[in-house]
């Protein structure tokens, strides 16, 4: 165990002293004992969204998960791994590279980014669309819980179906259910080829353009929508995007024989659209800007970032809202239906009155599809300065599932010690 002799300071709350353990028993019994002396529990990896949610409620302990990056097990005939949750997104597909496989997800600054907080704090990326959440990919878990002892639900194989997949409870839930400590994931053969293409749309036409993306014949793994203040964030990008106009990027990954053909059917079919201009497209020398898709969510030094969910027929709608919003960069994932944007000046009524537009333009599209749509829309802030954070500015109005997150949460983590104070009822 290593007990460093810094502190830090989490959302401006503390200093909190740093703890890196080095083994699954070392953790464990930091955590018996922290939760023992009535202190809480605070897991940390690669520090890119710890400033996520409200700041913490109790004096603590931080774990530093980066000491835990052990390869466990790695049979890459039955294509699974599993790994210690310290370990970056970026060295495991190095490891599965190796292999001629990968793990098909992205993360934002994912050479930083431990596979623990990937998990905890679950932001889709581009390729979403194409293969899945990470709960899609994750077989099994080993978690410590609020009791110091190692829990595992799932298993090491695809078909498992055994027991509950009560390790899907902690994707998302930003470490507040217990330390996620070992994950096993399926994977799949590297792709041998991916190209992505980008087409300039006016922003009259983006709804009926995407429309037919989502009925084309081609299988894309990402469809992403870039306005022209973020266009101008990404070099490859930058002067592409005019007023009144979008970026739509459309990317496959396949053979190449099926890579070639689907960027040539697609262009047949976009080309019956109006108000829809091919630009250019990229093969291998296209890594830069998927990458900047995957990174986008966490860009430096915006003053306000936030994720907005909505269906993904709905997208175009929640583009055309946040045109009138001040100075904001927008990327939509249009095949799964997030926009991510950013501001870089903006007071804080001003951001109230944002905020409340696009809350209200997600809770409006949601109302004219009630019969179909199972949660409304909704809109989370990301980062912002401390002193603005509230429950209602970060989350907006209560949803109807927060009960049930309540109830899960006394269930896992009675005392309330892992990662308090994070969600808006104060847990």
């Amino acid at each position: 165990m290593s007990i460093a002799a810094e502190t830090i300071f989490l959302d401006g709350r503390g200093p909190y002293p740093v703890v890196r353990p080095g083994s699954t028993a070392e953790l464990s019994d930091l955590v018996w004992e922290a939760i023992t002396r009535g202190e809480a529990v605070f897991p940390i990896g690669g520090q890119t969204l710890v400033d996520y949610g409200l700041p913490p409620s109790q004096p603590g302990l931080a774990l530093d998960m980066r000491g835990l990056q052990r390869l466990i097990d790695y049979p890459a005939a039955d294509m699974t791994v599993t790994v210690e949750a310290g370990l970056t997104l970026g060295e495991l597909q190095r490891i599965l590279g190796e292999a001629g496989q990968w793990l098909p997800l992205d993360a934002p600054l994912s050479e930083r980014t431990t596979l623990g907080g990937a998990l905890a704090t679950n932001l889709p990326g581009p390729r979403r669309y194409g293969y899945g959440t990470w709960r899609d990919y994750v077989l099994g878990m080993s978690v410590v819980n609020d009791r110091g002892e190692l829990t595992r639900s799932g298993g090491r194989v695809v078909k498992n179906v055994a027991g509950y997949d009560l390790h899907k409870l902690h994707i998302g839930a930003l470490g507040t259910l217990g330390v996620i400590v070992e994950v096993t994931f399926k994977v799949r053969p590297l792709p041998e080829a991916r190209a992505l293409v980008c087409y300039r749309c006016r922003d009259d036409m983006l709804a009926a353009v995407l429309d037919q993306l989502h009925l084309t014949a081609t299988r894309p793994v990402t469809m992403s929508v870039v306005n022209p203040r973020a266009a101008a964030l990404c070099e490859p990008l930058r002067g592409w995007a005019e007023p009144e106009t979008a970026l739509v990027l459309i990317g496959f990954e396949e053979k190449r024989t099926t890579v070639t053909w689907q960027l040539h059917q697609l262009q047949q079919e976009l080309a019956r659209c109006s108000g829809v201009e091919y630009l250019g497209q990229w093969w291998d020398e296209g890594e830069v800007v998927w990458q900047w898709l995957a990174d986008f969510p966490l860009l430096p030094s915006p003053q306000v970032s936030f994720r907005a969910s909505v269906l993904p027929s709905q997208t175009a709608y929640v583009l055309k809202a946040a045109k009138h919003l001040g100075e904001l960069a927008c990327v939509a994932h249009a095949g799964s239906g997030t926009v991510y944007g950013h501001w870089w000046e903006v007071d804080q009524n001003s951001l109230l009155q944002y905020l409340d537009a696009l809350r209200s333009t997600a809770a409006a599209l949601s109302r004219m599809q009630a019969e179909h749509v199972a949660a409304p829309g909704r809109v989370v802030v990301l980062r912002c300065p401390i002193a603005w954070k509230t429950p209602l500015l970060l989350w907006g109005e209560p949803a109807t599932s927060d009960w049930l997150q309540r109830k899960i949460k006394e269930a896992f983590d009675p005392q309330g010690r892992f990662n308090p104070g994070r969600f808006p009822a104060g847990w």
